[in-house]
């Protein structure tokens, strides 16, 4: 799995801007990792000889997303374990990324803007509640009033998808001030996003320069 630097990730993400803030990328992901000293891939506390091993790792964030997060197609490692499509790093479990991140808890759209870097999800579809039995008469009419709502409701563009956006919720956002910089690091290309106490997330979209080249120009003031 890797980030998507796609249209539809951008339109859905429109939909949450403000008034005069322009939305410079957008990318959905799934899987968070952590490389960050004191911390398993997981997040969870490392404990003994592997949190003395972690603080060194730590201290080569590049370098050990190379190695923890090789190069491919993007998708699951070869033992079928999901590989991570974010890693949250930095020097402490209290730096601002990591603090962050443990609100992201479902696959979500960040999104970098003129004003804050969002993290949106997906609004909970409520639960359907269970109907009582209507007899077969009771069925009949429930079926020509289904007919009826999905010839009046529109449902598909005429290439298998549909048209009605599910909707997304803000889930947290990190302000302009914090953010210090996107850049490009390591091979092949990872685009990182660095906040103000240095820690912060690689986005990990393997090899796709040119994307990258894109979002870090967008963010940097180039015109669309």
């Amino acid at each position: 799995m890797k980030p998507q630097f796609v249209l539809g990730s951008g339109i859905r993400a429109r939909a949450l801007m403000a008034h005069g803030e322009g939305l410079l990328w957008a990318a959905g992901t799934k899987l968070l990792g952590y490389h960050v000293r004191g911390l398993q891939l997981d997040g969870q506390p490392q404990k003994g000889l592997a949190s003395r091993v972690g603080m060194g790792l730590a201290d080569m964030a590049g370098d050990v997303l190379a190695a923890a997060v090789p190069p491919g197609d993007g998708g699951d490692s070869p033992d079928n374990t999901p590989r991570p499509d974010v890693a949250v790093f930095g020097q402490s479990p209290d730096q601002v990324a990591v603090q962050y991140a443990r609100m992201v808890t479902e696959p979500a759209i960040w999104c970098l803007t003129t004003h804050r870097l969002l993290i949106a999800v997906d609004v909970p579809k409520p639960a359907a509640e269970p109907e009582p039995s209507r007899g077969f008469f009771g069925e009949l009419a429930k079926l020509g009033r289904d007919v009826a709502t999905s010839v009046a409701t529109p449902t598909d563009d005429g290439h298998g998808r549909p048209t009605l956006d599910p909707g997304l919720r803000p889930l947290t956002e990190v302000p302009r001030a914090q953010i210090a910089g996107l850049s490009i690091t390591g091979n092949p290309p990872v685009l990182r996003l660095t906040l103000a106490d240095g820690s912060g997330f690689d986005f990990l979209n393997r090899g796709d320069r040119a994307a990258l080249e894109r979002a870090v120009a967008l963010a940097n003031g180039a015109s669309e």
